[in-house]
Parts: C-alpha cells; sequence; structure tokens
C-alpha cells in the first residue's frame, strides 16, 4: 500500500503525451517530397472531378486518348519536353469547357 503514493506522484508528474495527429485525409506522416507529390494527386483528382462535372463527353474524350498513349511514348515526349502536346487538342477542349463554366457561374456570383 506504501507503493500506492509512489504511482501516484509518479503519474503525476510524467510528461504530458503530445496529441495525436488528425484524422484527416491530407495529413500523412510522409517527408516533404512525399506530401508534395500526394498534393499533387489530391490536386489532379480534384480537377478531374470538376472537369466530369462540367464538360463529362470531352472529358472521356481526353480520357480516352490518355489511354491510348504509349507509356514509352508519353515518357520520350516528356523527356523532350513536348508533354503538352499529348492530346493537346482534348485536353483543350476541356480547359475551354470548365472555363465557360467557372465563368458562367462567378456572372451569377457577380451579377
Amino acid at each position: 500500500t506504501a507503493d500506492v503514493p509512489a504511482k501516484q506522484a509518479k503519474q503525476q508528474s510524467a510528461p504530458p503525451t503530445p496529441p495525436r495527429p488528425p484524422d484527416h485525409s491530407e495529413y500523412t506522416p510522409l517527408p516533404i517530397g512525399g506530401n508534395h507529390y500526394l498534393s499533387k494527386i489530391h490536386e489532379v483528382n480534384y480537377n478531374l472531378c470538376l472537369a466530369n462535372a462540367a464538360c463529362p463527353e470531352r472529358t472521356k474524350r481526353l480520357t480516352r486518348c490518355w489511354k491510348r498513349v504509349d507509356p514509352r511514348t508519353m515518357k520520350a515526349m516528356e523527356e523532350q519536353g513536348m508533354e503538352s502536346f499529348v492530346c493537346s487538342e482534348e485536353r483543350e477542349a476541356v480547359e475551354r469547357c470548365v472555363g465557360l463554366s467557372v465563368q458562367r457561374v462567378m456572372k451569377d456570383i457577380l451579377g
């Protein structure tokens, strides 16, 4: 029974436990580089979701085009700084459509 007060005193002087990390999907214990790539993935997923909602047919055409591109061809074009030419017509069609959708929303908001 003499040990009980000693245990209580020891528990009271123990340093506080650090808080748990937040339960958010954005939180990750990855290093900075890994978090950078993860944020890029989230950005691409957001843009794809937006494009699918605003311009589903054009986005389907763009996705079909990307799936047809041989990975070796894509890598070669990327190495030459020409990746913007891959499916450029389809990509630009989606960009125009999404841009017009955002423009309409802004006009509705601002009057």
